[in-house]
């Protein structure tokens, strides 16, 4: 799920991606700036720079049309009850060593343009990318659901104290 200014910049990159693969294609057909036509070398780096971009710009194209658009709306009018993307939420984390920890943070997108932290946000509160393992493990859960994932230091035990629509997080 992305936001539409997400979407607007996703766009323009692409629309920047193609222009820049034409450029490259028009310098090996029209020859390089200093007049010189491209020897065999520079032809074939040409060709695999345009490749590249072609790639990036199709593998982006891909994720785009599988991507939801929240919209306004949707976000405002919606009831946090799980996890998911726009939530805040207090939980209480357990490390593989017995140390705990009250964490609160808002759930928002590591490609969103707009993701702010908001002038009135509470001392120690951040936002954590949806993108995440932390996050991904907890997606969807309610007040009082436990999850566990693993990370690097081991078993991470996750404990949802509380859910509800965060004022931290914009980009609509």
């Amino acid at each position: 799920m992305i936001f539409p200014k997400t979407e607007e910049a996703i766009i323009e990159r692409v629309e920047t991606l193609r222009e820049k693969a034409k450029n490259v294609g028009q310098s090996g057909i029209f020859g390089m700036n200093d007049g010189d036509a491209m020897d065999d070398d520079e032809m074939l780096r040409a060709r695999v720079e345009i490749s590249e971009l072609n790639g990036e710009v199709a593998r982006t194209n891909a994720l785009l049309a599988v991507s939801e658009v929240w919209t306004r709306n949707k976000i405002n009018e919606k009831d946090f009850e799980n996890v998911e993307l726009g939530s805040r939420v207090v939980a209480i984390v357990r490390y593989p060593d017995g140390e705990k920890e009250r964490l609160s943070f808002s759930i928002g997108s590591t490609l969103d343009a707009d993701v702010r932290f908001h002038p009135q946000k509470p001392h120690g509160h951040r936002i954590i990318s949806v993108e995440t393992p932390f996050v991904q493990a907890i997606l969807g859960c309610e007040k009082g659901d436990i999850r566990v994932y693993n990370s690097d230091a081991g078993e991470i035990e996750v404990e949802v104290k509380r859910v509800a629509r965060s004022p931290f997080v914009s980009g609509c």
